[in-house]
Formats: C-alpha cells, structure tokens, sequence
C-alpha cells in the first residue's frame, strides 16, 4: 500500500510539472514522459514484487497470519502422520462392530464440534475487525468468545467419552487389526486438537486487546480449522485400505460422512485474508 502511494504522488508531482509546460512544448515531451512512465512503472513493480517476495519469505515470517498452518518455522509442531505404524494384513469384521461403529462415529463428531466453536470464534473476530477498522456494522453473536469456547469446552467432554469408547472397542481386536491403528491415530490426532486449542485460548485472548490483534485472533482460528480438517484427511488417505474394506465400510459410513464435513468447511478457504 505504501508502495502504491508512493508511485501515485510521483505520478501526481511528474503530471503538475508537465502541465506547467508550454504548450508548444509538450508534443516534445509526450515521448519523453511516455518512457518516464513505462520506466516508473516497471520500477514499481519490481520493486513492490521484491518487497512482498522479501517479507513473505524471510526467516521466521508467517506471511500474514500467526498460525503454524502458515508459519515455515513452526512446521515441527504440526501433528505427525509416522506416529502410528499400520499393519498390512487385510481387515477382518470386528467381533464387536456396534462399538467399533460408535466409537469412530465419537471420534469424528467430537471434532466436529470443536471445528463448530473454531468456526464461532473465527467468523466473528473477522467480522469484529472489520467493524472496528473498517467502520462495517456487521452483527456479532452476543458474547462471542464465551459462546465459541463454550463448545469447545462441550468438545473436550465429548472427547472424554470418545476415548473411552474407543478404548473398550480397541480391546476387542487383534494386535495386528488395522483397525487399531485407526483408532489409535484418532486417539492421538484428538489430544494433539485440544493441546492446540488451549494454546488458541491464550494467544487470542492477547490478541484481542487491540483492534487491530482482532485480525490476528481470527487468523488463528482460521487456520487452525483449515488445518484440522487437511491433516484430518490425510489421516483417512493413510487408513483408506481399512475404510475400503467392504467388511469394514458398513462400520465406517458415519465417521466418513462427518470427517469430509469437517474437511469440507474449511477446504476453500484462503488462510490469512
């Protein structure tokens, strides 16, 4: 923006010296100031490529928004796919398929519930910030904040009770049942989730002390939810021999449909604008 101003008020200065000139003068300086203006140009556009190449990749930038998702620095503390190694014999039905069923089913909604309160918090500091900066009127939800980590609290009970199941249902598999590993994926891919929102908490709640750290605090929801939903659906692709299984696909059909939902709110959305 800086960049641009410049260049319009020395556009602004070249054209009141020219008008000044005498009118016989100016079929001489029209070649004159047409390469003047092309040169000025392709400085200016060099010059802002060079500033925003410079900044969007210097050591430690995060190129706009204050979420790991965006942050080349912070990519070791992104949720590891290698964690859990799973087994290549081919899936068998579970002796327990209801459990197994409502415990994947737990998994993927207890996510879908904390992405709810991201969503919560995210839509409405945008939409604070750009009432506060940009003088809008849009409506916010009454005690926004409250309201988001509320159900992200209800996310966290949810999560209690998905690991139990989970457990109960793991005990019923073999050792080598690539269901476990699924289900041990899931356990982990939720602890990292709720380890990630108490620190969402804290960096918000500093943010949103000034106007302007608005912007910041729905960045770091915004990411976070873009994040949750890609890594949740590399997470399925690393599974996708077990959830194929046509032994297997009848017990999975709930906790597919609600992890695309999860993957799909936030898919088409640009982190940091």
């Amino acid at each position: 923006i800086v960049t641009l101003i410049v260049l319009v008020l020395v556009v602004l200065i070249w054209g009141s010296l020219g008008s000044s000139q005498a009118a016989d003068d100016q079929q001489g300086l029209q070649p004159r100031n047409a390469r003047v203006a092309l040169v000025t140009l392709l400085v200016g556009v060099v010059f802002s490529g060079a500033l925003y190449l410079g900044f969007k990749n210097r050591p430690g930038a995060y190129q706009g928004s204050p979420s790991f998702y965006m942050d080349p620095s912070q990519e070791n503390t992104t949720f590891r796919l290698d964690l859990v190694h799973v087994p290549s014999v081919a899936p068998t039905t579970p002796s327990a398929p209801q459990a197994v069923s409502e415990a994947l089913g737990g998994y993927a909604h207890t996510l879908e519930k904390l992405l709810d309160g991201y969503y919560i918090l995210d839509r409405n500091y945008n939409y604070n910030f750009h009432n506060e900066l940009f003088l809008r009127s849009t409506p916010l939800l009454a005690n926004y904040r409250a309201a988001g980590l509320a159900m992200i609290e209800d996310a966290r009970r949810l999560r209690e009770h998905a690991d139990t199941a989970a457990a109960a249902a793991k005990a019923t598999l073999g050792d080598d049942d690539p269901l476990g590993a699924l289900f041990d994926d899931m356990r982990l891919y939720l602890a990292y989730n709720f380890d990630r929102a108490a620190t969402l908490e804290r960096l918000s709640g500093e943010f949103e002390k000034t106007k302007a750290g608005l912007q910041h605090a729905t960045h770091v929801y915004e990411g976070e939810g873009k994040f949750l939903g890609v890594r949740l659906a590399e997470i399925l692709d690393k599974h996708r021999a077990v959830l194929a299984s046509p032994l297997i696909a009848p017990l999975t059909a709930d906790f597919l449909a609600t992890s695309r939902a999860v993957h799909d709110k936030y898919a088409d959305r640009i982190v940091g604008f």
